[in-house]
């Protein structure tokens, strides 16, 4: 129970993850929010990552965006998304061991969406890495709603080749 309370905090209610452009954190859209999910889950090699993809293309047709979701594993291309490539450099130096790449990193997101941007996205990031670590350390699989909804872009950006898709796939084969 604590950790749905936590999550829903720290990136956004659960009853409102099917609302393509809601936005939880002021000033923080749907798809930047998806996009430090989607990128952190990328780097951590999960199938949550296909989840956010899904979540990312889906808040980008709501909002007008041309979403490029290669860039949730290829960070150097342009994903699309209003700051973007500060938040895919957050997400990156966030995870990594250099200190000095997270503070530009952090001083890039701040001056591109002001304080409460550094704050959303760290929030955000904190979230899936403990997700993502729960995840792996549990074998759960991902929710089969999220394997129907992202089989095209799990195909397309060779997430079912991510060393935890075996533990939803175990499960569900069909929907490979």
């Amino acid at each position: 129970r604590r950790h749905i309370e936590l999550e829903n905090i720290q990136y956004l209610p659960m009853e409102k993850i099917l609302i393509a452009d809601y936005e939880h954190h002021e000033g923080f859209t749907r798809s930047q929010a998806e996009t430090v999910a989607g990128r952190v889950s990328a780097i951590n090699e999960v199938l949550l990552t296909a989840g956010h993809a899904w979540f990312l293309r889906e808040s980008g047709r709501k909002t007008g965006l041309e979403i490029n979701l290669e860039a949730l594993l290829k960070p150097e291309l342009d994903i699309g998304v209003p700051a973007g490539r500060e938040l895919l450099e957050f997400s990156d130096a966030v995870l990594g061991a250099d200190r000095a790449r997270l503070d530009n990193a952090r001083q890039g997101v701040e001056q591109a969406l002001g304080p409460q941007g550094v704050v959303a996205a760290a929030a955000i990031a904190a979230t899936f890495t403990k997700n993502d670590r729960l995840a792996n350390g549990t074998g759960i699989p991902s929710e089969l709603r999220m394997l129907r909804n992202s089989k095209d872009i799990r195909h397309e950006l060779g997430l079912n080749g991510f060393r935890t898709a075996a533990n939803t796939i175990r499960h569900y084969p069909d929907e490979s």
